[in-house]
C-alpha cells in the first residue's frame, strides 16, 4: 500500500470525508479503533457514530483515571449508540505500579505497563488503527499525517492535520457534550496522578520533561517488551 498516496488523496477532504472513505477501503471488524474519551475525542466518535455505528470503540483504562472520564466514556457510548471496550492492564503489572507509586518515580515505566503494553495486547488482533491523534498536540507528534505505518500496522489519524481550536471549534458548534474536567481548566485529561490543569496537553507530566505515553510514538512495541521485563524485575526482587 502506496502510504504517500493515500496521504496526497485524503489531504484535501474533511474529517467525515475522510472517514467515510476509509470505511470505503476498510472492513471496520480489521479496523481498532482507540479513544481515550478525553476533552478532544468526542468529536472523532461522533463522526463515528454517524459513519460507521458499528466500530467498536477501545478504551484503555489504566485503573488510574478520573472517575469523570469513566462517567463521560459511559454518557457518550449510551447517547451515541457506540459499543465500548474496555482494556485494562495485566493485573499483577498494574498493581506493582501502584504500590511502588511508579507513577512519581518512573511514570514512562508506569504508562509503559498500563498504556502501551495494553494496547500491544489488542492491536495484533486487527490490520488498520485509528486515532483521533493530532500533530499540533506535541512537537513528537509534528510530522504526523493521516496515514502512516505505526507498531508495524496501518495507522489512520483522520484529525492529524486539526488544531486544537478547529476540533473545540467543532464539538461547540454541533452542541456536543464537553468533557466535565474541561470547564474546570483541564485541557487534557489522562491519569489522575500525571493530569493538571492547563491549556491543550501543558497539564500531562507538569513539571516533568515526559510529555508522551508512548502510545502514539514509533517504536513502542520494543520499548514495551523491556518496560515489562522491568516489571518483572521488580516482581521478583
Amino acid at each position: 500500500m502506496n502510504i504517500k498516496a493515500l496521504n496526497e488523496a485524503f489531504k484535501p477532504m474533511l474529517a467525515e470525508e475522510r472517514i467515510l472513505e476509509f470505511y470505503r477501503m476498510f472492513d471496520s471488524e480489521k479496523v481498532l479503533l482507540t479513544s481515550s474519551f478525553g476533552t478532544n475525542s468526542v468529536y472523532l466518535l461522533h463522526l463515528i457514530s454517524k459513519v460507521n455505528r458499528r466500530q467498536k470503540v477501545h478504551f484503555i483504562n489504566t485503573n488510574f483515571l478520573f472517575e469523570e472520564t469513566i462517567k463521560y466514556k459511559n454518557d457518550i457510548a449510551r447517547d451515541f449508540t457506540l459499543e465500548v471496550i474496555e482494556a485494562l492492564p495485566d493485573p499483577t503489572s498494574h498493581a506493582i505500579t501502584r504500590e511502588e507509586k511508579m507513577y512519581e518515580t518512573n511514570p514512562d515505566l508506569c504508562c509503559g505497563v498500563n498504556k502501551v503494553a495494553t494496547l500491544n495486547a489488542v492491536l495484533d488482533d486487527y490490520n488498520v488503527w485509528m486515532a483521533g491523534v493530532m500533530n499540533t498536540q506535541t512537537n513528537t507528534r509534528k510530522d504526523f499525517d493521516i496515514f502512516q505505518i505505526v507498531h508495524n500496522k496501518l495507522k489512520f489519524m483522520p484529525l492529524a492535520d486539526y488544531s486544537e481550536l478547529e476540533v473545540q471549534f467543532y464539538i461547540k458548534s454541533l452542541y456536543l457534550p464537553p468533557h466535565p474536567l474541561k470547564s474546570q481548566g483541564y485541557g487534557s485529561v489522562g491519569c489522575t496522578h500525571c493530569t493538571s490543569c492547563g491549556y491543550d496537553r501543558e497539564g500531562r507530566w507538569s513539571g516533568k520533561s515526559k510529555v508522551e505515553c508512548g502510545l502514539h510514538t514509533i517504536g513502542g512495541k520494543q520499548q514495551t517488551v523491556n518496560e515489562k521485563l522491568q516489571v518483572s524485575e521488580l516482581a521478583e526482587a
